[in-house]
């Protein structure tokens, strides 16, 4: 009897762990199961950290890939956002010491692809369509909030290069 209750445990743990294979989204009309682990690697700023998906509207604690955009592993716009500032949960505080021309990379699947800055500027909070643009090749959209602005929010895009 012991036996069967840490068994049903153990699966409950899974179920609901990070790695769960029940995450998924809908992208490019198709449901895309995400049980890829994606890591964040920009060695200017010194991060390098896994990244999490969320929901655009959800209180985020992590660096985040929002589930309503692209994946680094499609050709797509994949949006990745976190806090700046100076919280527990600022992982972006330095993200606009970033110039155009920096380099980025984003791990998954034994991949790392490479990326270079070719955009950087500011956007009022609610002015978001640029989340929105579609490209033929792989972008990153970086978003934070401007430091000590929060009506402002910080734009970087990166394009892949290998």
């Amino acid at each position: 009897m012991f036996k069967k209750e840490v068994f049903l445990i153990l699966i409950i743990l899974f179920i609901f762990s990070d790695f769960s294979i029940k995450e998924y989204n809908i992208f490019n009309n198709r449901v895309v199961f995400n049980p890829t682990m994606y890591i964040l690697d920009i060695p200017k700023i010194n991060i390098y950290k896994k990244m999490y998906i969320s929901k655009i509207d959800s209180s985020i604690k992590n660096i985040v890939i929002f589930e309503e955009f692209g994946r680094p592993n499609y050709i797509s716009n994949t949006v990745i956002g976190a806090h700046s500032g100076n919280g527990k949960y600022s992982y972006f505080k330095d993200l606009y010491k970033m110039n155009i021309n920096d380099n980025f990379f984003i791990r998954y699947e034994n991949t790392v692809d490479k990326y270079i800055i070719f955009s950087k500027f500011f956007v009022n909070q609610y002015d978001i369509e640029i989340l929105y643009k579609n490209y033929d090749y792989k972008v990153i959209t970086f978003i934070t909030c401007k430091n000590n602005d929060s009506s402002k929010r910080l734009i970087l895009l990166g394009k892949i290069v290998s």
